[in-house]
């Protein structure tokens, strides 16, 4: 997946607003909105933040329970 100028500026004011995540971090969160799809984490930080931002966030255990 390729970021367009726009993204990149979402994710450095994304960054800006949270200095605690990292670029990957924010980047995660842009790309979870561009498809419409849930970010996977179990970081508390980025949930929050991340929820915050109305995305959809599911932690490592979803994915196990998905599994079975």
């Amino acid at each position: 997946m390729s970021l367009s100028a726009e993204d990149l500026m979402e994710i450095n004011i994304l960054q800006a607003e949270k200095a605690q995540l990292s670029i990957q971090d924010c980047s995660a969160i842009v790309c979870s909105n561009n498809i419409n799809g849930s970010l996977i984490t179990s970081d508390n930080n980025l949930r929050k933040f991340a929820t915050s931002k109305n995305v959809t966030v599911r932690g490592h255990l979803w994915v196990f329970d998905q599994m079975v």
